[in-house]
């Protein structure tokens, strides 16, 4: 006779871990259930490595793809945040030659994102306005003062 195959889902596994971790110190596999230590070591199932979530067996894996998807996007960003500070000159080079080279595709780019979202662009603005009222207008005033000074020199 065939042995009954358990319905092992992902949700009643984690749920089973999450219960078996809060009522023991123990170490996992000592107070695993029997169906799922053989699963583990017959290498049907893994255990993640920092939730103890159960997934498939595959060799070398010891994360679930939730916490390695989480792994990497750290790790990403912070190799990139690194790189650029090491080649921050480098790369701002790289961006204005390529700004140089190619304005009519940037001007293009920047046009089709102004027509695709005119309120998202009122709004930014309104907001840099609001918190820099006292500075843009002290701008203005300088400005105005600055150009009837040339034109009173200009008269003498």
């Amino acid at each position: 006779m065939k042995d009954k195959k358990l319905p092992l889902d992902r949700t009643t596994l984690n749920d089973l871990a999450s219960i078996l971790n809060a009522t023991s110190s123990d170490s996992f596999l000592d107070i695993c259930p029997i169906f799922l230590r053989d699963k583990i070591i017959n290498k049907e199932l893994s255990i993640c490595e920092t939730c103890d979530t159960f997934f498939k067996y595959i060799p070398q894996k010891k994360f679930c793809a939730e916490c390695a998807r989480k792994r990497n996007n750290a790790s990403s960003a912070a190799g990139n945040r690194k790189y650029y500070e090491k080649n921050k000159e480098k790369i701002l080079a790289q961006n204005r030659k390529y700004l140089q080279e190619n304005p009519e595709k940037i001007k293009a780019i920047r046009r089709k994102y102004r027509e695709k979202n005119p309120e998202k662009i009122k709004e930014i603005r309104r907001k840099y306005l609001e918190e820099n009222r006292e500075k843009i207008n002290a701008r203005e005033r300088a400005r105005y003062h600055a150009k009837k000074k040339l034109e009173r020199d200009k008269n003498e």
